[in-house]
């Protein structure tokens, strides 16, 4: 977790919201009291989380990220994060079929989910030639990054710390220095067709998401 001077969990109105219309065929993201459910998986299959919250604290907000992959034992299409706390209503998740590669988005229902798109060239080469970067004007980004059949991968890069962001104020995301999530094997070197990208910024509380192309062939 980290702490970062009180910031309150206003809605803001971004003209850039994406607004997707619901596709059944895709996960939904559903919330309890101190759980969060993913239905509509593959049944058996697997789901990679990814969350990020501003929970309140004493004189601060503190920023918890969340990750995990659970797997669907019973074969019922549904999967469950267990928060063992109440869900925090400013938070942000994501659910990833590890099978299909479908995914879903979602804030708790009192909460607005402000989605925004990735800027052009927002993927970009290594110096090795390999399309293995995402670069965004931020100074503090959690991302994370899903391959189906594979797993997941997830950091938190600020501006400061980043060495290969070309300026101060962005951050450039290389995909080989993410971790693991779970059991997942260490982070490949680029960027697959199908993988699914998020990238939130936890001070704005924003996110985007994206399902990758892949290097050009």
């Amino acid at each position: 977790m980290r702490r970062v001077g009180v910031i309150a969990c206003a809605v803001v109105v971004l003209s850039s919201w994406a607004m997707a219309s619901p596709d059944k065929s895709k996960p939904r993201i559903e919330f309890g009291s101190n759980e969060v459910l993913a239905t509509g998986i593959t049944p058996g299959g697997s789901v990679a989380w990814f969350s990020v919250a501003r929970e309140a604290a004493p004189f601060v907000a503190v920023m918890a990220r969340r990750e995990a992959i659970v797997t669907d034992s019973g074969g019922s299409g549904i999967v469950s994060f267990d928060v063992g706390k109440p869900v925090p209503e400013c938070s942000i998740w994501v659910a990833v079929d590890l099978a299909s590669g479908e995914f879903a988005v979602a804030t708790p229902p009192s909460y607005p989910l402000r989605e925004v798109a990735l800027p052009p060239g927002a993927f970009r080469n290594a110096p090795n030639g390999k399309l293995a970067r995402v670069v965004q004007d931020s100074h503090l980004l959690d991302v994370f990054v899903a391959r189906p059949g594979m797993g997941a991968w997830v950091a938190t890069l600020t501006d400061q710390e980043d060495q290969a962001a070309p300026t101060y104020g962005s951050v450039a995301v290389v995909l080989e220095h993410l971790q693991p999530v779970g059991a997942t094997a260490a982070a490949p070197e680029q960027f697959s067709a199908g993988d699914v990208v998020v990238v939130i910024d936890p001070e704005q509380m924003t996110v985007a998401s994206v399902r990758a192309a892949g290097p050009k062939k």
